[in-house]
């Protein structure tokens, strides 16, 4: 909730403590007032950080901002709109939004309007919460905690078949750990406690984590530079050494929507990490004469090796196939067409050159 030591949770001078300090991420809890604005606050109710009381979707923006903030020293602060606090942050630090009670398409419209893609990370609480944020922003970065009834690496595996998750917020055990790692998914583990320090921090990094969540960033990063450990445990590390050699160098978005006939209109993307405007996309046509076949056709083997190593952006579609006099020629040809027009009106979201493709 922002470094909130020297001043409020949740606030925008939260997050400027946490950019003086250099952390990476500032974790921001989003909820939505009475008239529809997006706002700062961890609880449901407003009684436990403010002088008001009340839950906060009783409350209008105006209402919010005449609050005060409880704070540890003198200043008087305010319930920051997410848009304050994006601003705040540009540029300058990143920002893990746990998703607590907002409107998607609002929060992704505020995200785009000042061009954060590339610098927010969604935690989401809710089954729905993930599907519509699929739905809305198929690219953008999500996280969750783990199921409980996920408890071991094959269990993890499944759900990782069925679930495309970029960040994991519960991996203990570092067998799941390493799971997790072979999937190209990211650990984040939470090390607040009563005794939090460098012994709760070196056997969480040694579990092969990629990131802390910590209520003391000052100290945590003055151990990690201390240990030479502020830009990555060295190479001889064991779990580095996995992570080095098992993390997928691209990123996979499945089953987008391009058109409105169902699963038939439907784009699997795979992008490299390292792209530009200018990376070029191969677009496969899966064959069957028109009548059968599926876009999850396209080689494992050939993806690793024209987007993981080549540097391409590659795309995989489904068209409407003929059955039983349906969907006759030339429907496939339209189908083709609108897949790419719709890749060329996406480029600049996925970052790839949605000027000219090979097929």
């Amino acid at each position: 909730r922002g470094a909130h030591q020297k001043a409020p949770e949740n606030t925008v001078a939260s997050i400027q403590n946490a950019i003086q300090l250099g952390a990476d991420y500032v974790e921001l809890d989003l909820r939505t007032s009475k008239d529809g604005a997006l706002i700062l606050m961890h609880d449901q109710t407003v009684d436990r950080t403010t002088n008001g009381k009340g839950k906060v979707a009783a409350y209008s923006l105006e209402e919010l901002k005449a609050l005060k903030v409880f704070n540890n020293n003198k200043r008087t602060h305010q319930i920051p709109t997410f848009s304050e606090a994006l601003k705040e942050a540009k540029g300058k630090i990143n920002i893990y939004l746990d998703f607590k009670d907002a409107d998607i398409e609002k929060t992704w419209h505020e995200i785009r309007a000042l061009e954060m893609e590339d610098q927010v990370v969604v935690f989401v609480n809710k089954v729905p919460q993930y599907k519509n944020w699929r739905k809305v922003a198929p690219e953008m970065p999500l996280m969750t905690s783990l199921l409980e009834t996920v408890q071991n690496p094959d269990q993890l595996n499944v759900f990782l078949e069925q679930t495309q998750i970029e960040v994991l917020d519960n991996l203990h055990d570092p067998s799941m750990v390493e799971t997790a790692v072979k999937k190209g998914v990211a650990t984040w583990l939470d090390v607040q406690s009563a005794t939090e320090g460098p012994e709760s921090w070196t056997l969480a990094l040694e579990k092969g984590v990629q990131g802390l969540q910590t209520d003391h960033p000052e100290q945590l990063i003055a151990f990690l530079k201390a240990k030479k450990w502020r830009d990555g445990l060295p190479d001889k590390t064991i779990a580095v050494q996995k992570y080095n050699s098992l993390a997928v160098p691209y990123l996979e978005f499945k089953d987008i929507k391009y058109g409105s006939a169902g699963t038939d209109h439907l784009l699997d993307v795979f992008v490299p990490h390292q792209r530009t405007d200018s990376t070029k996309v191969i677009v496969y046509i899966h064959g069957g004469s028109w009548t059968s076949g599926d876009k999850s056709e396209f080689p494992k083997f050939l993806i690793n090796e024209l987007v993981g190593k080549l540097g391409y952006a590659v795309v995989s579609i489904n068209y409407r196939l003929v059955k039983e006099d349906q969907n006759r020629f030339p429907a496939q040809i339209q189908d083709v067409q609108k897949a790419l027009q719709f890749l060329s009106q996406k480029a600049s979201q996925y970052k790839y050159d949605g000027q000219s493709f090979a097929l």
